[in-house]
């Protein structure tokens, strides 16, 4: 039975990484977006933030990089408050830990006054808490403004280019050349 375990978690493992994206079902094209048409005034930042999508793999480099969507949506200044918030919290919660475990040799010892027992407590507790609430602003609220940015864009220029080709039809015929064959 463990063989068996270990043999599936490997090429679950494989097919992950097949992918070079954290992604249970692997893609081909980016379904993103269709954009038939790029518009002369569009310039390369607003292209390139089209092409923007969060995936699993954003995901943890959001854990790992204070407001990475933040940054990922070209809003830099949320992205260094997230970063400074998350840097103080994850600092005051090894201050807490490093401090009870200088003065009293950890939580757990019994030269721990009940009082101080809860202040290092809450402490480790709520800063802790301001780091996960921060993880989970940047990962939603970064894809809104994120997904709100492109739509933005995408409404833009559909606008200009539909107002463009006003005189033209939608159903021109072309020359073409097809080929079926039926058994």
């Amino acid at each position: 039975m463990k063989n068996y375990f270990f043999t599936v978690l490997i090429l679950f493992a494989i097919h992950i990484s097949y992918g070079q994206d954290i992604e249970i079902i692997k893609k081909e094209k980016n379904d993103n977006y269709v954009l038939p048409n790029i518009s002369k005034e569009m310039t390369f930042e607003e292209f390139k933030l089209l092409s923007e999508t969060s995936r699993m793999k954003d995901m943890m480099y959001a854990a790992i990089v204070p407001g990475y969507y933040h940054f990922k949506a070209q809003e830099p200044k949320k992205g260094y408050w997230l970063l400074g918030i998350r840097g103080v919290s994850y600092l005051t919660a090894a201050f807490a830990y490093l401090d009870a475990n200088h003065k009293y040799g950890g939580l757990t010892s019994s030269k721990v006054s009940d009082k101080d027992k809860n202040k290092y407590q809450n402490l480790l507790i709520s800063s802790i808490s301001v780091g996960s609430m921060t993880y989970l602003y940047d990962v939603i609220h970064g894809e809104n403004v994120l997904h709100n940015k492109q739509e933005q864009i995408r409404y833009k220029y559909t606008i200009q280019l539909t107002s463009a080709s006003i005189g033209q039809s939608k159903n021109d015929i072309y020359p073409a050349l097809s080929l079926s064959l039926k058994f």
